[in-house]
């Protein structure tokens, strides 16, 4: 026999003595524990209460009487006039949408960046709000607003929105020319309905004037009445009777003689 004939046979050997070993080993377990213990294949999953029961509080975000009108994904843009010399500057990049308040029926601009959810953008439509497109970008549009809320101070700002493609660059401009038309409406109905009101209440004043006037001519040939005030208080009014002043002048006259 060769000697690779000798290691291949004590190879074999080998390996059919670790299969007796394993098979014994087995059978003693199954011996000593009547089967498979599950205990130590399964996983443990310890559970710790906690130490302090913290209630749910529900935060406001100030939009519970509001309907969304737009959202879309986009990136945010200030021009930064404090800087020498200017330039823009990123605000945040989010979801920035248009809100309809359901019983004042105004619209705002809302924006949040994505994963601070700090607000970005936060201000009203006004109807003198215009969208121009940015000279360099087909995909991003710029507008003014005079009081801008993101900082939680007022402040005039010029915002410029940038999309991913034309397509929703141009819903924008739709949604948000909607808004502007809608409040322009409604701020001339408030208007008219204003100046209605100031036109009835002359109308009422000059009907008034016009009574009074015939009412004194009607009363021409009456005795007049004259108006005495006492000392700053309210004024009276004394009928100037002809007969009164008569019989007063005679008493008088009476006692002189006498």
């Amino acid at each position: 026999m060769s000697e690779i004939e000798k290691a291949a046979q004590k190879l074999e050997d080998d390996a059919d003595k670790c299969e007796g070993n394993k098979s014994k080993v087995e059978d003693e377990n199954e011996g000593e524990g009547g089967g498979h213990d599950d205990s130590v294949i399964s996983s443990p999953d310890p559970y710790f209460p906690p130490i302090v029961n913290l209630p749910e509080v529900e935060v406001k975000t100030g939009e519970d009487e509001e309907s969304e009108i737009f959202s879309l994904r986009a990136r945010l843009y200030r021009y930064a006039h404090e800087c020498d010399p200017p330039e823009w500057k990123e605000r945040g990049t989010g979801d920035i949408r248009i809100l309809k308040h359901n019983k004042d029926k105004t619209y705002r601009i809302v924006m949040r960046r994505e994963k601070t959810m700090r607000l970005c953008a936060n201000h009203s439509i006004q109807p003198w709000m215009e969208l121009l497109k940015h000279s360099n970008n087909e995909k991003a549009w710029v507008w003014k607003t005079h009081a801008d809320f993101a900082d939680e101070v007022k402040k005039p700002e010029t915002l410029a929105v940038r999309f991913s493609s034309v397509e929703k660059a141009q819903l924008w401009k739709q949604e948000f020319d909607k808004a502007v038309q809608y409040v322009l409406e409604k701020e001339a109905e408030s208007y008219l309905k204003e100046k209605n009101s100031v036109i009835s209440t002359i109308n009422k004043e000059d009907i008034i004037t016009k009574t009074v006037t015939e009412e004194d001519k009607e009363n021409a040939g009456t005795p007049a009445t004259k108006i005495v005030e006492n000392g700053g208080k309210p004024a009276t009014r004394v009928v100037d009777d002809d007969k009164k002043t008569a019989q007063v002048t005679e008493k008088l006259d009476n006692l002189a003689v006498k």
